[in-house]
């Protein structure tokens, strides 16, 4: 069965407006948390006076979202850890989800040596020029791949199961909907972040560009935290047919 792409976008719209109340009491710290450490970062850059905290604060973003991630795919699928209701914590489950981030972000390097070797070679055939074809050769698989592994993600938030069992459940779950997901879970987000790339290069919106990803994460996970469970229910159903 195909996802029905227009009504889970406007779904995860309702879906944030109706778990709003628990969005902010598990979420503000981190969120704000993250405004302040992004908003820093901004000026320092602007000052052109970043230093050796600079690589600090980064990590301590990524690890932000992390928890915003976790916290935000709990919330939507009904359940919460107990310990989503202190001020901020970092519980197995972002462990988990930070260990499939380090292998999925190892698996594009490696598809991007590998296509870099692809494109030099036929660069010393002389038989075309390099930029389109990595570029074709790179986005294309990525963009599977990223399809294919994306819903892992609020499986381990939600469930207590092993890396490579998790992995190998997302698999199934999106094999039949690559294009939807792609639209949905990866569009979405990729055009959100682009809009605020290009916001930034506008004088005046340049701070404005680094707080509204931190409000819209919630949107952007509510969106995957559907397509998630509209799976997983129609794969149940398949295999009690």
């Amino acid at each position: 069965m195909r996802l029905p792409i227009v009504k889970l976008f406007l779904g995860s719209i309702l879906l944030v407006m109706e778990c709003r109340t628990s969005l902010l009491h598990s979420l503000w710290v981190p969120t704000l948390m993250g405004v302040l450490l992004s908003s820093y970062q901004h000026f320092s850059i602007l000052q052109e006076s970043r230093n050796s905290t600079s690589a600090l604060i980064t990590i301590l973003i990524f690890m932000l979202t992390i928890i915003l991630a976790v916290r935000s795919y709990g919330i939507f699928l009904g359940e919460r850890d107990e310990k989503d209701y202190s001020l901020i914590s970092w519980t197995m489950r972002e462990t988990r989800f930070l260990l499939i981030m380090v292998m999925v972000s190892f698996g594009f390097g490696v598809l991007t040596l590998f296509v870099g070797l692809m494109v030099g070679a036929v660069i010393l055939d002389g038989q075309s020029s390099g930029g389109p074809l990595f570029i074709a050769l790179l986005v294309l698989p990525g963009a599977y791949l990223a399809s294919r592994v994306l819903l892992v993600f609020p499986l381990v938030s939600v469930r207590e199961v092993e890396i490579p069992d998790a992995l190998k459940i997302a698999w199934n779950l999106s094999k039949n909907n690559v294009l939807a997901i792609l639209l949905l879970c990866v569009g979405i987000p990729a055009s959100l972040a682009v809009c605020f790339a290009l916001m930034g290069n506008v004088e005046g919106l340049g701070l404005m560009s680094v707080i509204l990803p931190w409000v819209t994460m919630p949107f952007e996970f509510a969106i995957i935290a559907l397509v998630f469970s509209q799976l997983e229910r129609l794969y149940k159903n398949d295999e009690k047919v």
